[in-house]
């Protein structure tokens, strides 16, 4: 059974109602600053939420939409949201904490802008918050801001519906800015499927040494074979010359010993950046070698191990360290 942390919207306390609109275009969700598509056609275009709101603060919604009996003021840039202390204490986790520090009821938040904190603002008064492909980030990253964790899993649960081979990188570096690990299991779980799409998108030649060694020790990458893993390699190194410092390094992390040898001698051994390298040559050397039993050098157990994609516990914590 897979152990995938999926998330679930339709808690006891949470109704999530979806829109009628489709999207013939993708969404974008503009992950750590650069815009991806979301989705492909088919999805909706936004899902609109409607959390359970405890019967004794609804009438915090009405006494609002009145302009009644404000006692906070929260202050975001030049802008002064009013609002109901009682209500921020309960909903929102962080402002609890500030107003309870602080006896005036005036609190300044510099880090969110003002259409996010309204929106989740309305959600801590209603429950109801719309999410789309171009409001998702903001939102989520608000919520982690705020402390307001079912409106993270909402936005958690949109983008996990819409993950593609050219933004799952990208969700794993938003994830980790945010330190939010809930839907961790499910996206490396796409990763490790779809290892080979992955790793031919431009996302995938942005990743840093340690996130792509993380990445390729993984014994649940899904390959046909293990030169797709060192085509990888390939493909991330020729992005810069630079790069070629890392070429044993990520070297090592390709399952030589599973390659068979006429491969090794005619495609490996000829690659440039292999048979540039020295240290790189003595490397497959030393493989070759302990393949026929006369090495002498031990090498490391994991490069003889079969890559096997089961999905049951695809977390390993050398890759949970490198992107979260």
């Amino acid at each position: 059974m897979s152990t995938c942390n999926e998330i679930n919207l339709t808690s006891p306390h949470t109704l999530t109602i979806m829109t009628d609109c489709y999207s013939t275009t993708a969404p974008i969700f503009r992950s750590c600053g650069v815009q991806i598509p979301l989705s492909g056609a088919q999805l909706r275009n936004s899902v609109e939420i409607n959390h359970y709101v405890p019967e004794h603060l609804r009438k915090y919604a009405v006494l609002r939409a009145e302009g009644k009996d404000f006692d906070a003021t929260i202050i975001i840039g030049k802008q002064a949201v009013h609002a109901h202390k009682a209500l921020l204490c309960v909903r929102i986790p962080l402002l609890r904490d500030l107003l309870n520090a602080n006896t005036s009821g005036d609190i300044v938040l510099p880090e969110i802008d003002c259409a996010t904190f309204n929106c989740l603002l309305e959600c801590a008064y209603t429950g109801h918050v719309t999410i789309t492909g171009t409001n998702v980030e903001d939102l989520m990253r608000g919520a982690a801001a705020l402390g307001m964790e079912a409106v993270m899993d909402a936005c958690a649960g949109f983008m996990q519906s819409r993950l593609r081979a050219d933004n799952v990188l990208s969700l794993l570096a938003f994830c980790r800015s945010i330190e939010y690990h809930k839907i961790d299991n499910f996206v490396l779980r796409y990763v490790d499927r779809n290892f080979v799409h992955i790793s031919n998108t431009p996302e995938f030649l942005k990743l840093s040494v340690e996130e792509l060694e993380a990445l390729l020790s993984r014994d649940s990458l899904k390959v046909e074979e293990e030169m797709d893993v060192f085509d990888a390699v390939t493909n991330w190194l020729d992005v810069d010359p630079s790069r070629r410092q890392y070429a044993l390094r990520l070297l090592e992390c390709v399952r030589v010993p599973l390659i068979p040898e006429p491969i090794i001698n005619d495609a490996i051994e000829k690659t440039d950046w292999v048979a540039a390298n020295p240290d790189c040559m003595t490397f497959v050397e030393e493989v070759k070698d302990c393949v026929h039993h006369i090495g002498r050098k031990e090498l490391k157990p994991a490069i003889f191990r079969l890559r096997q994609p089961s999905f049951e516990n695809c977390i390993s914590p050398t890759f949970h360290r490198a992107f979260f």
